[in-house]
């Protein structure tokens, strides 16, 4: 229904609604040639003539069954403008659609529903709202917002997905058997995550899946879902795609996870056989796979055995059957790539065996042709027996080496008491002591020191282990070992990506990536070079390129690895990195946590957990959740101080990420010996001039600026700064956030005349480095604001503040510093009521979070109380500020200034 008809509609229906019922038809007649709009005007006045109390629910429910297309691109739909319309269908139509005011790109998809009116479905449609936006998973589609149009038309604001429909993605890339295979678990993997939020999907089709470019699928349309727990069965019956949905679902009977298992089924049947699932006429069971794959699909045959039994087991007519979760499904799926026997067949004896072999191929053929080799290849034992002399060289050397290593590290040879142990330091260091005096062939030495270089970066001694790592990648492409040494200048790029040097990391991880492009290396040695290159991307500030670096390693690895494996894990948190930097919070989370459960498979106490628990702190310091993070960051401390014996580069980052994640929490007092700890170990393991003690000691700075130690913290900033220019380029990320962090400082002690050029210098380096808003951006503007408004220039800053841009997801503690700028400048012009109203907020949003920083809000909120009158109030504030601000802050601290000067103008009256 075009815009034009609509309007005649409604312009028929309030033409007649006020006449007598017998004369709505002939009236209708005479205005109206169109027999089928009169039928529609007169479905809603018959509609008008019920119960008072039932009439909104029946006229609403048709106005939501008329076809949508009164909306049309161009419009705008409260802060969104629509573009192209994407899809139609029986729920209703689907647009493109972008952010209307301008301030920053963001592109989402807009779903305006058909059928959702009345009270009943209101109520459900606000729980499925709910349902929706709690679900957090890297591979479902995320729910942003949701309304009613001007014609009371319910919309859901949706992440914006720019893919291709499942089948036609495989199809079109011409993805192999394996690949397909392992394309459905990763969809398996988002369904499963939905499952353990009871929720289910009840539409799996092709279509409700799209699939990225990087090869990541995301599931649309969960907005149909019920939560299982409190529904206990639903009927979904004409909500299905048939072909895909269970025959209990068409029947609308109860449904539940094992209709999504029977979706998934047909899914991996569309995928495989290459067509959709097709019925047997004779009694409607599912046919298999390789009954209607066509004759020119080359892997028609393998589908024959496992992949047919477990399509055709979770596409049982009987749900009891079926696979009982998800879970099992991906399972028989992972048995299958892995060539082990599937749940969905007997296991038989012959069975087990057939599969024993299936993975054993190469021994067993190798054992049937042996002699045959034998007979035919006797030349070339001569060239073997060379090169195996040659491996045995080396590994004689290697060994000769790790002997007198272990005998340097020896505590007794050392004098020391003989109850003392070698530590892995011990040997490490007797390694490289060793090596500056061996003798022998370039190659073995150049491996061996790059052993020991990767051994003592994963101890975190990067100042040790970056010249050993860069010596061996040079002399192992002079002997011309290049497979060796690409592998090195990847670690290379991992250790100076973690240091903050960005340009170097990205020369070493393009180096590593061209050297095994050039010796045409296998997939997963390109997927790690690309996983160090994303790294180190990342770390430069192109977080763009990071995100596609990563996620071309993701799609290799998962095309030749099972998705729970380690390495997938590794490029999974590494995204979630890259994400959490973008200020994608809430994915960055999700992804985390995936990582975490991999991680822990290999046990709780290792440096993958160690690494995966610190990302997911982090995010969710990002929300403001800093009391689950601490709780996250104190056991990482102790699984440091058990990994690294209270040294290196990782045990100080534990202790100061927990230390930042206290300070959050006001906790000033526990932060400051976490700090000082930091900076003690940073400084013991590589030196006062690394990168890892800049990056400890501006975190201090921070601590003593809140404290009201503004000189120790200008100190702190400044020596902070100055290494990082000794080490990085002047444009460096490192160096222009570490500017902006002295610039503040220096407005914040009254340096305002030296401070304003530095800010207005790093907001246009920021601004240069990103085309789109980042942290980084609105936090320089933020401090242009600052400086206005402590400058006297309330207008100018209001002005500045209106134009600074807000982030898609903004984190708590930037979004309270926007909030607070408001209020400071309405206090400074004198508009009391404002300022009271805007700090209430600001001291309401702290409360919870941060004790101080609610304490520092109180005191402009008193002054802002005292200026209106309001003095019994402003006295409530002031008592409130005062203890947790005499207990955390020093003497001279600005916030307590202020409170002995209002408590002094409090005490005049």
């Amino acid at each position: 229904m075009d815009a034009a008809r609509w309007q005649e509609i409604r312009e028929l229906f309030d033409a007649v609604c006020e006449l007598p019922p017998s004369r709505w038809a002939p009236t209708l007649r005479d205005m109206s040639a169109d027999p089928k709009i009169v039928e529609e005007v007169l479905s809603l006045l018959d509609a008008q003539t019920m119960q008072l109390q039932r009439a909104s629910g029946p006229v609403a429910t048709l106005l939501a069954n008329l076809p949508d297309a009164q909306l049309q691109p161009g419009d705008r739909l409260d802060g969104w403008r629509l573009g192209d319309r994407l899809a139609s269908g029986g729920m209703g139509s689907v647009f493109v659609a972008d952010r209307a005011d301008g301030l920053f790109r963001h592109r989402v998809a807009i779903k305006l529903l058909r059928g959702f009116a009345g009270p009943v479905a209101a109520q459900r449609l606000a729980a499925e709202r709910q349902i929706l936006a709690g679900l957090q998973h890297p591979g479902i589609a995320r729910l942003y917002d949701g309304g009613t149009t001007p014609t009371g038309q319910p919309y859901l604001v949706l992440e914006y997905v720019d893919g291709l429909p499942l089948d036609e993605y495989a199809d079109r890339h011409g993805l192999r058997l394996r690949a397909r295979i392992a394309l459905l678990q990763r969809v398996c993997a988002a369904v499963a995550a939905a499952h353990r939020q009871l929720v289910v999907h009840c539409d799996l089709k092709p279509g409700n899946v799209l699939v990225r470019e990087d090869g990541e699928p995301v599931l649309l349309d969960f907005g149909i879902a019920r939560l299982l727990a409190e529904h206990g069965e639903d009927s979904a019956a004409g909500y299905g795609t048939a072909g895909y949905a269970s025959p209990e679902q068409l029947a609308g009977e109860r449904i539940g996870v094992a209709s999504d298992v029977y979706g998934l089924g047909a899914l991996l049947c569309r995928l495989v056989a290459g067509r959709a699932p097709v019925r047997d006429d004779a009694d409607g069971r599912l046919l298999a796979p390789s009954a209607i794959a066509s004759a020119d699909t080359p892997w028609r045959r393998q589908l024959q055995g496992d992949l047919d039994a477990i399509v055709l087991k979770a596409c049982d007519a009987d749900p009891e059957r079926r696979h009982a979760t998800v879970d099992a499904l991906a399972a028989d799926l992972q048995c299958v790539l892995e060539r082990r026997p599937v749940s969905a067949r007997p296991r038989t004896a012959g069975y087990r065996l057939s599969r024993f072999l299936a993975r054993r191929w190469k021994e067993s053929a190798a054992a049937a042709i042996a002699l045959g080799l034998c007979a035919g290849f006797v030349w070339q034992l001569g060239e073997q027996r060379e090169r195996a002399e040659h491996e045995a060289a080396v590994a004689k050397e290697v060994g000769d080496l790790l002997v007198k290593a272990f005998a340097e590290a020896d505590p007794k040879a050392r004098g020391a008491r003989g109850t003392q142990v070698a530590t892995a330091r011990d040997v490490l260091d007797g390694g490289a002591a060793q090596l500056e005096r061996a003798g022998g062939s370039p190659e073995v030495l150049a491996r061996q020191r790059a052993v020991i270089g990767m051994a003592y970066h994963n101890l975190g001694e990067t100042k040790r282990a970056e010249p050993l790592m860069r010596r061996a990648a040079q002399e192992l492409v002079e002997v011309g070992a290049l497979a060796e040494a690409a592998a090195v200048y990847s670690d290379l790029a991992v250790l100076l990506g973690n240091d903050k040097r960005g340009d170097d990391a990205v020369a070493m991880g393009r180096r590593s990536l061209e050297l095994r492009e050039r010796i045409g290396a296998d997939a997963l040695a390109i997927a790690d070079s690309h996983n160090s290159l994303g790294i180190a991307l990342n770390t430069q500030g192109d977080t763009d390129a990071a995100i596609q670096s990563l996620r071309k390693a993701l799609a290799l690895r998962r095309a030749n690895l099972a998705a729970d494996t380690q390495p997938v894990a590794v490029t999974l948190q590494n995204l979630a990195m890259v994400y959490r930097n973008q200020g994608q919070y809430r994915r960055a989370e999700a992804m985390y946590r995936e990582v975490l459960a991999v991680r822990r498979r290999d046990g709780e106490r290792t440096f993958g957990v160690l690494m995966a628990r610190g990302g997911l702190a982090k995010a969710l310091n990002d929300q403001g959740r800093q009391a689950e993070a601490a709780v996250l960051l104190r056991e990482n401390v102790e699984l440091a101080r058990d990994l690294y014996d209270d040294r290196g580069d990782h045990m100080a980052t534990a202790h100061s990420e927990l230390a930042s994640t206290l300070q959050d929490m006001g906790d000033y007092a526990t932060a400051l010996p976490n700090y000082r700890r930091a900076l003690e170990i940073s400084a013991e393991s590589g030196g006062e001039g690394t990168m890892q003690y800049a990056i400890d000691l501006n975190n201090m700075a921070t601590l003593l600026e809140a404290r009201g130690e503004m000189a120790a913290a200008e100190a702190a900033y400044r020596r902070s700064l100055e290494i990082r220019r000794a080490n990085l380029p002047a444009d460096d990320r490192s160096v222009v956030r570490a500017e902006g962090n002295l610039a503040r400082l220096q407005m914040r002690r009254g340096q305002m005349r030296e401070a304003r050029p530095a800010m207005e210098r790093n907001l246009e380096q920021w601004r240069r480095k990103s085309d789109k808003p980042t942290p980084e951006l609105v936090t320089a503007m933020l401090g242009l604001v600052e400086w206005h408004a402590r400058a006297g220039e309330p207008d100018a800053a209001q002005a500045l503040l209106d134009r600074t841009p807000a982030l898609p997801e903004e984190s708590p503690s930037l979004a309270l510093r926007r909030l607070g700028l408001r209020a400071d400048i309405a206090l400074r012009r004198g508009d009391w009521a404002q300022a009271q109203a805007l700090w209430a907020q600001v001291v309401e949003g702290n409360g919870g979070r941060d004790p101080v920083m609610a304490a520092k809000s109180r005191v402009p909120y008193a002054e802002a109380l005292l200026g209106a009158g309001r003095l019994d109030e402003a006295r409530e504030q002031a008592a409130l500020a005062s203890p947790p601000l005499q207990a955390a802050l020093v003497d001279d601290a600005e916030p307590l200034q202020r409170l002995r000067t209002l408590e002094a103008k409090l005490r005049k009256g």
